[in-house]
């Protein structure tokens, strides 16, 4: 049985049962007049992009690996592929292709080149408060799930079984949902921010590429712009292999009362509008909840 030292929120729970239940969309809002978070800002956006392909950002500096466990927050650890799935071989990775960009006014997070730093508060009054991030020499690693249910310690993870079995278990109030990673996602981070001033240009790209020693390039684009790229590779984003939606029990004709139950069900879409479909809610789950910033490295 693995046992867990985190909290469990119940403000997810119910965002859960909001969100998969009736379908509204869950947005990390603020009123009108109050001020935008930019970390949650920036979570969102880099959500909204992977989500067309059925993915989760990596947020913070995780190596993740197919088979583990991770809490709906993309961020924790609920348990390492190692424990729940002890036979399970790394598969080889795979070229892919993540088109598009993700474009934010709000640098909440480093995204891998040191974004934070870049627009820090007095080092920032040369650039246009304005990022565009996009993904080179993409790979990933997967598995399907009949690798995960064949290779399944189901005597010590006997929680994790609905994850890959795609059944039903009870919707617990407190608890945080987790998912199992079925396909970890590696690329090269590339940014473009622009320079108000073009006569500012050469500045800043010496300025950014000190910043950047060792972990990302700073080269001068087209116009007024400074093209970062990352010099290595890394973790970008994971897929669950199933996602979770809150169902009745009474839908399934099965006895007892009427309580909520998880039915878990396969995260596999095709990049575009169906992933939107079938990932959306979850995504907007992801969204609801705000993790602690000090995680976010």
């Amino acid at each position: 049985m693995i046992k867990t030292n985190h909290t469990r929120r119940l403000v997810l729970a119910i965002a859960i049962s909001t969100t998969l239940t009736v379908g509204g969309a869950v947005r990390s809002q603020r009123a009108d007049g109050d001020e935008i978070n930019p970390i949650v800002a920036f979570r969102s956006a880099m959500i909204d992009y992977f989500k067309t392909f059925g993915l989760v950002p990596v947020l913070a500096t995780r190596d993740f690996a197919v088979g583990d466990v991770i809490e709906a927050d993309g961020i924790n650890f609920f348990a390492k592929a190692a424990t729940c799935f002890p036979q399970l071989t790394a598969p080889p990775a795979t070229p892919q292709e993540l088109p598009g960009s993700i474009q934010t006014t709000m640098v909440g997070l480093d995204a891998g080149l040191s974004l934070t730093r870049i627009f820090a508060a007095g080092a920032q009054a040369n650039l246009v408060h304005r990022v565009t991030i996009s993904f080179s020499r993409v790979t990933s690693r997967e598995v399907d799930v009949k690798s995960l249910r064949a290779t399944l310690d189901r005597k010590t993870c006997p929680e994790i079984a609905p994850l890959v079995d795609g059944t039903v278990a009870p919707f617990k109030k407190g608890e945080e949902p987790f998912f199992v990673v079925s396909a970890v996602y590696y690329g090269k981070p590339e940014a473009t921010v622009e320079v108000i001033d073009k006569a500012q240009l050469a500045a800043e790209v010496a300025r950014i590429g000190q910043i950047g020693q060792g972990k990302f390039t700073a080269g001068a684009g087209e116009g007024n712009t400074v093209i970062l790229k990352s010099t290595r590779p890394m973790v970008i984003a994971i897929r669950p292999v199933t996602i979770p939606s809150v169902v009745q029990i009474g839908r399934f004709k099965l006895r007892g009362d009427d309580s909520l139950q998880l039915q878990w069900k396969s995260a596999s879409c095709s990049p575009g509008d169906q992933c939107k479909k079938v990932f959306g809610p979850f995504a907007d789950v992801m969204k609801a909840w705000e993790p602690d910033p000090r995680k976010l490295h």
